[in-house]
This record gives C-alpha cells, structure tokens and sequence, in this order.
C-alpha cells in the first residue's frame, strides 16, 4: 500500500527532485484518488472498501532524447531512482529529430469551481444501500448495485516552469432491480454526494423490473427509438476514441478527412467539451490550459482534440486534451457535453407512436471507424412502446449501425441532461433521445 504523504509534502518533494534531475528536460504527472465504495449484491452488502493509489510519471529530455517512467512511490530515494532510470531508458534511445520540447514557463489556468462535496461515510452509504434494498423487497425483488465517492488530484510540474495543480470529485449511486426474468436499472451520478437521488434510482430500477418480465422476443430491423440519457452517454463516449482524436486525422483514420466543417449529424446535435460545464482538470497532463472545444456545432463536424504535438503538425493551437507523453492514443476529450433540446422528457417518450425504449447500452464495439459504425447491447429495461406507452417488455437485442445515421435521425432532444461517468476517466452531460431509425441486427441472446 502506498505511503501517505500530505499535499504540501508532494510540492516539496517534486520541486526538490526537478532542481537535482541532471536532464535537460524533466517532468512529473503525479496523480492520487481516495475512493470510498459500497458494493451490494442479492440485497445484501458485499463489499465496503477505502481506495487509495497514486501514481507518477516522470519524463526526461536529454540530448535529442525522451523517456518515460512510471512509479507508485513518492519519496526522494524513489524520484531519484526513477530519473536515473529514465535517463538510462533515453540514453539507447535513437535521437529523435522530431521531439517537441516540454511546454515551458508558467501557464495560466481558470479555475473550475467545485462545491462542497458533502459527506457519504460508511454510514450514509449503507442507509442509501439499505434503502434501495428494502424497497426492492418489499416486492420480492432482488437490488444489486454500488455507492461511492471518488476524490482526485492531479499534479503537472517541469523543470522549465510548468506548475499545475487541480481536483475532481464525483458520487454515483446505481441500483440493478431483478424479479422474475425482469430487470431494471437506474443510477444517478453528481459532483456533490448529498446531491444524489437515492430514492429515484431505487424507484425507476424497481419499475422497470416490474415492467420487464415475460419480455418478448422482437425481430432485427429497423425501428423508432427513445434512447434514455444514459444510453446516449455510451454513444458519446465511443466520439472521442472514433471522432474527435487530431491524431487518427493525421494518420488517416478519420471519418471526415479533408470534410471538416461538413453536416453529418441533424443539425440539432452540438457537441463540446468544456470543464466549466462537465467539471474537470483546467488543464492537460502536458500542463496545457484547457479550452472550451466544439467537435460538432449545429450538426457540422467542426473541430479536433489537440495535443501539443499533433497541434504542432496542423499549425493550429492546443487544445488541452494532452495525456502523459509519450503516448500513442493521442488527444483524449473527457468532459463531453450534448447541447439540451427544447423538448420536456415526458414529452420525447409520449412522441414515441410506435417503437422501441431503450434504458441502457453496453458492451458496445467498433465496426468501422471510417464511418463510425458500432456495434452493441440493449441492457436492464428494454420495451415496445404504443401510443407514447409502454406496451411490453421485450427481449434484448444488438444493434449495429453509424453515430452518422442515429445521430442523424434525430426526432426530439429532452431540455433535462443527466450527468454520465465515463468508464475511463471524466463524466459525460447527455440528454435524452427521440430517433426516427436505429438498425437492430439480431437478438442479444439474453
């Protein structure tokens, strides 16, 4: 387990070791998160936990040569060990012609305002759980499901004077209702604990576990589709893998090549990324001030996440999507938003005539990235709607088809957005939608 060290300390100790690396160049990433986690499992609490990890990368520069090193320790015998092995790892490295210099003196970054994230101890944490669990039985259902807290920080530092240091905070609360074949699912994500929905979560998960048994089976094709806001998230989170990354541009694996600034999408979709909306790090882990970006403006397709380098090759300006260098993912947008439509939620699901509720996506995969087309799951609460109602459940289904096509067939966007976490890293703000096609291939086979 890793040593605990104050926040003061670590400052201390990184600009202590920048003063003695022998590099041209050095630098640190240090990250650490504390989480706090309640898992829960045929109504009963399985697991209860405190998580804390850190890690360190540390890069040097030196001679025409780049190395990376990643640790889990910070002291000063393990910072010092960690530059001598990096400068070892550069020194039978090939001179790099095209190696950008670090980011270098200091950088100004707005800062993201958190409030207060209000306590979810143990206790709270089973007196939510115990909630979701007795209501559940009350119906003689079974409740699964989590309740955490998650706290980061994230240090950039250089020799060349780069100085970066900020927070994250997030709470989830997720609840998976079964009951004879039927499941549902709800979960309610918030920067401030106190601010999640114990008793909504548990209520919408029951419901449609209720809702959902005796599913019957539906046939691959095409139909309308109401997409919860949590399904849209899982849409979202494949653009910045497929979409949004400058790198895949450059390398030719990109959609829109030479088409920037084209409509792909109803011109109702807007996409961005903003940390001062979706809360998130000022800056990047190149020490870059982040800035407000727009992948999709009004449908069109406007815009790419930047690291230093591949922003360097374009000619324009970073954007403030770096990750630890050297990598070769590229630049990573991480605090997603889609712009709210003008349509209340109620209205978006009773708009549906006939056609298809979806609660949930998972498990979802790339089928071409040059046309972005992907491929997954419905999950937890699938149902045939009749005259904006549902009618009945039905049986989960994979569908296969283009972000271009779904969001292109736009029918309605609900003015109400739910926070999404990411399952890498970041959160995602998704409204629910109302789509006039989306091709389901075949049954899910659960």
């Amino acid at each position: 387990m890793p040593t605990v060290v104050a926040a003061a300390e670590v400052q201390t100790l990184l600009s202590r070791a920048l003063s003695d690396s022998p590099a041209d160049a050095t630098e640190f990433v240090y990250s650490e998160s504390h989480e706090d986690l309640t898992r829960f499992g045929a109504n009963a609490i399985t697991q209860n936990v405190m998580k804390s990890s850190r890690q360190l990368s540390v890069r040097v520069q030196h001679q025409g040569r780049e190395a990376r090193v990643d640790v889990s320790e910070v002291d000063r015998e393990t910072l010092a060990r960690a530059i001598r092995e990096a400068m070892e790892v550069a020194a039978v490295q090939a001179p790099d012609a095209d190696m950008l210099p670090m980011l270098r003196d200091p950088q100004h970054y707005r800062p993201v305002e958190y409030p207060e994230p209000g306590e979810m101890g143990p206790e709270d944490r089973a007196e939510a759980v115990q909630y979701a669990i007795g209501t559940c039985r009350e119906e003689r259902a079974r409740a699964s499901g989590i309740a955490s807290t998650t706290r980061t920080r994230t240090i950039v530092m250089n020799s060349l004077g780069i100085r970066a240091e900020g927070h994250e905070q997030h709470s989830e609360f997720s609840v998976t209702a079964e009951k004879d074949g039927g499941s549902g699912w709800a979960k309610s994500c918030t920067i401030r604990a106190r601010d999640l929905d114990i008793e909504g979560v548990t209520h919408r998960a029951l419901d449609k576990a209720l809702k959902g048994r005796s599913a019957r089976p539906l046939p691959p094709g095409d139909y309308p589709v109401v997409l919860e806001s949590a399904a849209v998230g899982e849409l979202m989170r494949m653009m910045p893998w497929m979409a949004f990354n400058a790198l895949d541009y450059l390398q030719g694996q990109h959609f829109a090549i030479g088409k920037l600034g084209e409509k792909f999408f109803d011109e109702r979709i807007t996409i961005q990324d903003d940390v001062w909306e979706v809360p998130g790090l000022p800056f990047d882990y190149e020490g870059v001030a982040k800035q407000p970006t727009v992948f999709v403006q009004d449908g069109r397709f406007v815009g790419l996440a930047h690291d230093r380098h591949t922003a360097s090759r374009m000619g324009v300006a970073p954007t403030g999507h770096g990750m630890p260098w050297p990598n070769t993912m590229g630049a990573w947008a991480i605090n997603l938003s889609m712009k709210a439509g003008a349509t209340p939620l109620r209205e978006v699901i009773s708009g549906l005539d006939r056609g298809l509720l979806v609660t949930q996506l998972h498990y979802l995969n790339i089928v071409d990235r040059m046309d972005l087309s992907i491929t997954g799951m419905t999950r937890n609460g699938t149902f045939w709607v009749e005259n904006g109602q549902i009618a009945y459940p039905v049986q989960n289904l994979r569908f296969t088809d283009s972000l271009t096509s779904l969001f292109s067939h736009v029918e309605a966007l609900s003015c109400e957005r739910e926070l999404e976490s990411a399952f890498w890293e970041g959160n995602i703000l998704a409204p629910t939608l109302r789509l006039s096609k989306m091709h389901f291939s075949s049954p899910a086979g659960f």
